[in-house]
């Protein structure tokens, strides 16, 4: 006796479709690789927003040295008549998009730039080979000499960013430039 085959032309082995079962477990393996995918994207998000900030804020430090040059030797922002050392401290408004005098007095400053301008003669690199007594200019008026001649100056600028963020992002936001360029006569 033959055995028939009941099945139809219409049901083939093999072709039967998913069960309910099978969906399930392949849902639940998707599932388990995007939960470990997710940590990659935040930490590149993260990335992106630190690589962003810190090239804002070497930018704004080079911009200032870049100043410094501008500048001539004697021009009266560079000399330091009291003291070891002239200081400027400015921050960066979002709003007009350049530099303002003195820091931020309003929440959300997104940089402050302080530069600092020291002066120096050739002979202090006799006793040890590094700048290390910076001086002051005396006034000279009234056919006085200067007795005391710059021949070199140095400006460091810092810029720090993002200086009232909190948080994950704060680690990310709050980067520090300093750039120190030396100019002679």
């Amino acid at each position: 006796m033959e055995m028939e085959d009941v099945s139809g032309p219409d049901q083939r082995r093999g072709e039967r479709g998913f069960s309910l079962i099978e969906v399930l477990m392949a849902s639940a393996l998707l599932f388990i690789v995007l939960i470990g995918l997710v940590p990659l994207f935040l930490q590149s998000v993260l990335n992106n927003a630190s690589g962003n900030e810190s090239s804002k804020v070497s930018n704004a430090a080079r911009s200032g040295a870049e100043q410094f040059f501008a500048l001539d030797f004697n021009h009266p922002s560079l000399v330091v008549t009291s003291g070891l050392d002239k200081q400027a401290v400015e921050h960066y408004d979002r709003t007009l998009y350049r530099w303002i005098n003195g820091p931020s007095t309003t929440p959300g400053k997104e940089m402050e730039r302080t530069t600092t301008v020291r002066q120096f003669q050739l002979r202090d690199l006799e006793d040890n080979g590094i700048l290390d007594t910076p001086f002051a200019s005396p006034a000279a008026g009234g056919g006085l000499v200067n007795l005391f001649p710059v021949h070199l100056r140095e400006m460091e600028v810092e810029v720090i960013g993002q200086l009232d963020s909190s948080g994950a992002l704060r680690r990310v936001l709050n980067k520090s430039v300093t750039v120190r360029v030396l100019r002679g006569f």
